[in-house]
Protein backbone atom coordinates (compact mmCIF):
# COMPACT_ATOMS: atom_id res chain seq x y z
CA UNK A 1 0.00 0.00 0.00
CA UNK A 2 2.72 2.11 0.41
CA UNK A 3 3.48 2.09 -3.56
CA UNK A 4 0.09 3.00 -3.86
CA UNK A 5 0.81 6.26 -1.98
CA UNK A 6 3.75 6.76 -4.01
CA UNK A 7 2.12 6.33 -7.15
CA UNK A 8 -0.98 8.63 -6.30
CA UNK A 9 1.38 11.18 -5.16
CA UNK A 10 3.36 10.92 -8.01
CA UNK A 11 0.13 11.71 -10.12
CA UNK A 12 -0.51 14.63 -7.68
CA UNK A 13 2.90 15.74 -9.13
CA UNK A 14 1.71 15.75 -12.87
CA UNK A 15 -2.09 16.48 -12.42
CA UNK A 16 -2.40 18.71 -8.97
CA UNK A 17 -6.20 19.48 -8.19
CA UNK A 18 -7.58 22.68 -8.92
CA UNK A 19 -5.28 25.20 -6.48
CA UNK A 20 -6.96 27.18 -3.53
CA UNK A 21 -10.07 24.30 -4.18
CA UNK A 22 -10.01 23.67 -0.12
CA UNK A 23 -9.13 26.81 1.01
CA UNK A 24 -5.85 29.26 1.30
CA UNK A 25 -4.05 26.90 3.75
CA UNK A 26 -2.98 23.84 2.58
CA UNK A 27 -5.44 24.46 -0.89
CA UNK A 28 -5.48 21.60 -3.05
CA UNK A 29 -3.34 19.50 -0.88
CA UNK A 30 -6.29 19.06 1.03
CA UNK A 31 -7.01 16.80 -1.74
CA UNK A 32 -4.21 14.43 -1.69
CA UNK A 33 -3.75 14.57 2.16
CA UNK A 34 -7.26 13.34 2.51
CA UNK A 35 -6.44 10.01 0.15
CA UNK A 36 -2.70 9.43 1.60
CA UNK A 37 -5.29 9.17 4.91
CA UNK A 38 -7.10 6.43 3.35
CA UNK A 39 -4.20 4.51 2.01
CA UNK A 40 -2.08 4.56 4.58
CA UNK A 41 -5.22 3.63 7.48
CA UNK A 42 -3.58 0.76 8.40
CA UNK A 43 -0.34 1.90 9.06
CA UNK A 44 -1.33 5.00 10.66
CA UNK A 45 -3.54 3.50 13.16
CA UNK A 46 -0.41 2.33 14.70
CA UNK A 47 2.01 4.67 14.00
CA UNK A 48 0.60 7.69 16.08
CA UNK A 49 3.07 10.46 15.47
CA UNK A 50 2.59 10.22 11.84
CA UNK A 51 -0.82 10.12 11.82
CA UNK A 52 -0.61 13.55 14.05
CA UNK A 53 2.41 14.65 11.24
CA UNK A 54 0.19 14.06 8.08
CA UNK A 55 -2.91 15.20 10.21
CA UNK A 56 -0.99 18.37 10.83
CA UNK A 57 -1.72 21.93 8.41
CA UNK A 58 1.84 22.78 8.92
CA UNK A 59 2.43 19.67 5.92
CA UNK A 60 1.04 20.77 3.19
CA UNK A 61 3.52 19.90 0.39
CA UNK A 62 3.89 16.76 -1.83
CA UNK A 63 7.66 16.73 -0.96
CA UNK A 64 6.41 16.89 2.92
CA UNK A 65 4.19 13.96 2.27
CA UNK A 66 6.67 11.75 0.38
CA UNK A 67 9.36 12.63 3.52
CA UNK A 68 6.07 11.10 5.71
CA UNK A 69 5.94 7.67 3.39
CA UNK A 70 9.27 7.41 3.66
CA UNK A 71 9.63 7.29 7.34
CA UNK A 72 6.52 4.62 7.28
CA UNK A 73 8.90 2.40 5.10
CA UNK A 74 11.81 3.14 7.08
CA UNK A 75 9.72 1.94 10.41
CA UNK A 76 8.21 -1.35 8.57
CA UNK A 77 11.55 -2.29 6.41
CA UNK A 78 13.42 -3.68 9.56
CA UNK A 79 10.79 -5.95 10.40
CA UNK A 80 11.26 -9.41 9.69
CA UNK A 81 7.94 -11.81 8.02
CA UNK A 82 6.81 -12.85 11.51
CA UNK A 83 7.07 -9.38 13.30
CA UNK A 84 4.95 -8.21 10.22
CA UNK A 85 2.51 -10.71 10.62
CA UNK A 86 1.89 -9.74 14.48
CA UNK A 87 0.89 -6.56 12.97
CA UNK A 88 -2.91 -4.75 12.82
CA UNK A 89 -1.84 -3.47 9.70
CA UNK A 90 -0.85 -6.50 8.57
CA UNK A 91 -4.57 -7.84 8.41
CA UNK A 92 -7.72 -8.06 5.90
CA UNK A 93 -10.12 -6.08 7.63
CA UNK A 94 -7.22 -3.15 8.54
CA UNK A 95 -7.61 -0.81 5.59
CA UNK A 96 -9.84 2.36 5.56
CA UNK A 97 -12.69 0.72 3.72
CA UNK A 98 -13.92 -2.16 5.80
CA UNK A 99 -12.93 -0.67 9.27
CA UNK A 100 -16.98 -0.45 9.78
CA UNK A 101 -17.65 -4.04 8.57
CA UNK A 102 -18.15 -6.36 11.07
CA UNK A 103 -17.47 -10.15 9.55
CA UNK A 104 -20.36 -12.87 11.32
CA UNK A 105 -19.29 -16.23 10.01
CA UNK A 106 -22.13 -17.73 11.08
CA UNK A 107 -24.29 -15.43 8.96
CA UNK A 108 -22.16 -15.74 5.79
CA UNK A 109 -22.39 -19.86 5.97
CA UNK A 110 -26.54 -19.52 6.46
CA UNK A 111 -26.97 -16.82 3.88
CA UNK A 112 -28.67 -17.98 0.73
CA UNK A 113 -29.21 -16.00 -2.58
CA UNK A 114 -32.34 -14.14 -2.37
CA UNK A 115 -34.47 -13.43 -5.48
CA UNK A 116 -35.19 -10.28 -6.70
CA UNK A 117 -39.27 -10.55 -5.57
CA UNK A 118 -37.85 -11.51 -1.97
CA UNK A 119 -35.50 -8.78 -1.93
CA UNK A 120 -38.69 -6.33 -2.79
CA UNK A 121 -40.49 -7.51 -0.25
CA UNK A 122 -38.21 -7.39 2.54
CA UNK A 123 -37.56 -3.43 1.03
CA UNK A 124 -41.18 -3.24 1.44
CA UNK A 125 -41.08 -4.18 4.92
CA UNK A 126 -38.05 -2.41 5.85
CA UNK A 127 -40.14 0.91 4.42
CA UNK A 128 -43.02 -0.25 6.49
CA UNK A 129 -41.40 -0.59 9.26
CA UNK A 130 -39.30 3.02 9.12
CA UNK A 131 -42.67 4.59 8.11
CA UNK A 132 -44.41 3.65 11.32
CA UNK A 133 -41.75 3.89 13.45
CA UNK A 134 -41.90 7.54 12.48
CA UNK A 135 -45.32 7.89 12.90
CA UNK A 136 -44.94 6.48 16.22
CA UNK A 137 -42.57 9.73 17.65
CA UNK A 138 -45.08 12.01 16.19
Amino acid sequence: FLQYAEIYLDYCTILPPIPGSLGIKGGSFNVARSHVFKMLHRYLEEQHDLRSWLGNQELCTIQQARALLCELRSRYSTLDEEQLQMRNSWKDDSSWYRRHRQSNDSDAEDSQPVSLEERKKLAKLRIQALREQRLSRA
